[in-house]
């Protein structure tokens, strides 16, 4: 069982956050554009030493291990059995049935000690349900031999105006949005990291085919994933598919650009 804390006393400097957000994307602003790293984030805007501290032992002395504090000091991460979470959280860890599949997860709310409760907002997840993927499969595509363009095979209907949808590809995202001068040009996004953060493990391969597909640089090879800890595997199809579409995508809009894909910690 792996579970995470998030405090509240990030936002305890929302005013100055807020304020840091929209100066970052004020061009007349000395802070335009000039990011901040998680460590210094968390300096910044992260809870003290002091109330950290309190949280680690507190889970040390509940039995969890592997108690680790993110860089931006907003999230701690811990590892225990389901005996170390009923005692610790007042709940208890059922088993579930859904669909034919199998699934385990707190069956009422978690309790936090009053002593800890300015500090911390609650807990992200004590379950292994996945999340629902919002991408649907509509179709395929096919290349017209004379020209080569990708066409769809297919049309949706729009239930608004009764017209049709018609699926796109990276050469029609270039063309609705004027942006194929720009990439023609070279401002293709390179020299630049797109950082995708998914839920599941990928198969590279998924993105190297739909680059080839449509003549896009090969440019995602399996180093490009990155693991903050242990490999999940593909846990769910739909959130793989999600991923998946993440990738390829910000790949199509930006074909120059490095694509990472960062699967982080599996909370249970």
């Amino acid at each position: 069982m792996i579970g995470n804390v998030c405090s509240t006393k990030l936002w305890e400097g929302n005013c100055a956050l807020q304020s840091l957000l929209e100066s970052q994307q004020d061009k007349f602003s000395p802070s335009y554009h000039r990011w901040l790293t998680p460590e210094v984030f968390g300096q910044q805007f992260g809870p003290s030493d002091a109330d950290i501290q309190s949280i680690t032992d507190w889970l040390t002395s509940e039995g969890f291990h592997d108690v680790r504090v993110g860089p931006g000091r907003s999230v701690i991460e811990f590892s225990g059995n389901a005996a170390q979470v009923r005692q610790a959280f007042l709940t208890q860890i059922q088993s579930y049935a859904i669909k034919d599949a199998a699934y385990v997860a707190n069956s009422s709310d978690p309790q936090i000690p009053a002593a800890l409760a300015p500090v911390i907002s609650g807990i992200v997840s004590l379950h292994n349900f996945p999340k629902k993927s919002h991408s649907r499969f509509l179709g395929d595509v096919r290349r017209d031999p004379n020209s080569r363009k990708l066409e769809p095979l297919f049309t949706f209907p729009n239930p608004n105006n009764g017209k049709n949808f018609y699926g796109v590809g990276p050469g029609d995202f270039a063309n609705i949005y004027n942006s194929r001068t720009l990439v023609n040009s070279g401002n293709d996004g390179s020299g630049q990291t797109i950082a995708i953060v998914g839920e599941t493990q990928i198969d590279p391969t998924d993105v190297s085919d739909f680059r080839a597909m449509f003549g896009l640089s090969n440019n995602f090879p399996s180093s490009n994933i990155v693991l903050n800890g242990m490999d999940p595997g593909i846990t769910s199809q739909g959130e793989e598919s999600e991923s998946d579409l993440d990738v390829q995508w910000s790949g199509a809009v930006a074909p120059g650009a490095t694509v990472k894909f960062v699967v982080p910690s599996r909370w249970a």
